[in-house]
């Protein structure tokens, strides 16, 4: 994917996002604004789930490295991962975005990821839960929820050197305002909620899951 050139959805890529102001983030349009964050170089790692699906998509600027493990399906991989990824390109600006359900999984190497003094972008996606596996069965079964964290408070608690920037996002201009944060401010690293509604997923994502329903379980899932 690194270094397409192409236009997607009648945007040309790079090209600068216009926020709706107040208008509630949603998946269609939060990845094309994460898309005009992006910049030659960057190393772009996505958890499976919403977080995957949403970025394999999108074109990348020139030099960009795709990080992601659809064949295993191992949500809570890429936290740790970052880790890898920093150790291998410490000079390249390095985004993860993962999902609340994967984070919770391995939130502990966020602490690492501190202590090690490494400042990357870390947007997660707060969707209420597991989507993905809403997506395929269980829409709204209490096995696909998860506890309520105070994300920002877990950073605060991990970084007792106020190393790290913290910002919450629930609509598209705060998230403007959140990556313009993340944009100017390179050294320290920069921790972003984004908050989506739990049933909201890409189309792609939505698709599959009601593949995987009809294989799986052999019917598709609730809608």
């Amino acid at each position: 994917m690194a270094g397409i050139e192409s236009i997607e959805k009648g945007r040309v890529m790079g090209q600068a996002y216009e926020p709706v102001r107040s208008a509630r983030l949603v998946q269609e349009r939060f990845w094309p604004q994460l898309q005009a964050f992006l910049e030659p170089g960057d190393v772009v790692i996505a958890d499976q789930g919403t977080s995957y699906y949403g970025c394999a998509e999108l074109p990348l600027p020139h030099g960009c490295t795709f990080v992601g493990q659809p064949l295993w399906g191992s949500i809570g991989y890429t936290l740790p991962a970052l880790l890898g990824t920093m150790l291998a390109a410490p000079d390249r600006r390095h985004i993860l975005l993962i999902g609340d359900g994967s984070f919770q999984l391995t939130a502990q190497e966020l602490s690492t990821v501190l202590r090690q003094g490494f400042t990357p972008v870390i947007i997660l996606v707060n969707n209420d839960g597991y989507t993905v596996e809403r997506c395929i069965l269980g829409a709204d079964a209490s096995y696909n929820n998860i506890a309520t964290w105070r994300y920002d408070r877990l950073v605060e608690a991990f970084d007792p050197q106020n190393l790290a920037i913290t910002a919450k996002a629930d609509t598209e201009d705060t998230l403007a305002a959140a990556l313009d944060t993340a944009r100017s401010n390179r050294d320290p690293l920069v921790f972003i909620e984004a908050v989506m509604e739990r049933l909201d997923a890409p189309e792609s994502l939505v698709k599959l899951g009601k593949a995987f329903a009809t294989a799986d379980y052999h019917h598709a899932p609730v809608s």
